[in-house]
């Protein structure tokens, strides 16, 4: 269950906080549907730097937890961030 709830959260994310619009998804060749666990941040999904950190900052004010560097910097994939937050939710 929030294995789920931590997916949808961050799937959220990467289409509300990068701004997609439906031809910049259209341009990338994914859709709301394809942001999957094995989604690259930095390559499938677009990120940079400052959306990892504005990343990890959301999803400690929604979870009630704390992301050290070395978790953060070992992330590649939707997966990962997945399974450090379900790590450390209570």
């Amino acid at each position: 269950m929030k294995r789920q709830k931590v997916f949808e959260f961050v799937h959220a994310f990467v289409y509300k906080h990068l701004g997609w619009s439906d031809e910049e998804y259209n341009s990338r060749l994914l859709g709301w549907s394809d942001v999957e666990y094995n989604s690259r941040l930095f390559g499938d999904l677009g990120f940079d730097s400052l959306d990892l950190t504005e990343l990890v900052m959301a999803l400690e004010k929604e979870f009630s937890v704390k992301i050290n560097d070395v978790c953060v910097d070992s992330w590649k994939t939707v997966e990962d961030v997945v399974n450090t937050v379900c790590r450390l939710i209570p």
